[in-house]
């Protein structure tokens, strides 16, 4: 009986979230004996082609999918081959579940019996963790057996391949939501904003309007809680993510000091 055994592995997807593309891995088995009566002695399994994909982007607190390809070249052959995926991750959370019509399943991948010139496709699933972490590596092992007659055969030592693939993880826009303060002195009015690990506020202020064009920018990489001094008159104010430029302007805030001198100051949330 002759040994079937190249394997071809191709990482064909792409992560969901954040619109990165892939690459494809390309594996097969080498160092092949001649099989015995129930085994041959040895095995390995060297990547080749193209490398694995070098880095994927999904926002953290998000989860995203990439698909990896196993694909049984050994056409002409007459023996199965039993892959076994698993998957790690260095930080967050990785598993795999199968693949059906197209869509990721609930289910979790199990060993398949490949035959030859067949196929299978693993879903990988990877949620990105809500913290400051901002990448992360997910390790996909394929490990094979030759099958014969429903039972493992040939190697003693199974052979794996790993396939690593970089997670970016940009921190996901976060709208921020002001709030008022209370009065400090001679003017001086204290107000904060929802705030996140390892992001920065641009404030801005209009002394006419609510309106969009009557904004300007009063500073930039501001914390919170924040101290503005108040004009007597009327102030809008309202803040924006600085390391997020995607991130919309907060809700607004209109700060009345009444009289000169008075310590008497009015924050009122302003409904758009």
């Amino acid at each position: 009986m002759k040994p079937r055994i190249p394997l071809i592995v191709t990482v064909v997807g792409a992560l969901l979230v954040g619109g990165a593309t892939t690459g494809g891995t390309n594996a097969s088995w080498v160092s092949q004996k001649p099989l015995g009566a129930s085994r041959v002695t040895a095995g390995s399994m060297s990547s080749g082609g193209t490398a694995s994909p070098s880095a994927l982007t999904v926002n953290r607190a998000a989860s995203g999918t990439v698909d990896v390809l196993v694909s049984d070249s050994s056409a002409g052959k007459n023996m199965m081959q039993r892959v076994t995926p698993s998957v790690t991750a260095t930080v967050g959370t990785a598993t795999l579940v199968t693949k059906a019509g197209g869509a990721c399943t609930t289910t979790a991948q199990s060993a398949v019996d490949l035959a030859p010139a067949a196929s299978f496709t693993t879903c990988v699933r990877y949620t990105a963790p809500d913290s400051t972490a901002s990448s992360a590596t997910i390790t996909v092992t394929l490990t094979g057996r030759q099958v014969r007659a429903g039972n493992l055969a040939g190697w003693s030592a199974a052979p794996t391949l790993t396939i690593p693939v970089t997670i970016n993880q940009p921190q996901q826009p976060v709208t921020p939501t002001i709030t008022c303060g209370s009065f400090q002195s001679n003017g001086v009015f204290s107000f904060g904003w929802t705030d996140r690990s390892g992001e920065s506020y641009t404030v801005h202020r209009s002394t006419t309007t609510n309106a969009d064009a009557s904004y300007s920018v009063v500073t930039t990489s501001a914390s919170t809680p924040y101290q503005a001094t108040v004009a007597e008159g009327t102030s809008y104010w309202r803040v924006k993510s600085a390391t997020t430029t995607s991130s919309g302007f907060s809700n607004t805030l209109r700060l009345v000091r009444n009289g000169n001198g008075s310590n008497s100051i009015v924050c009122t949330p302003v409904t758009p």
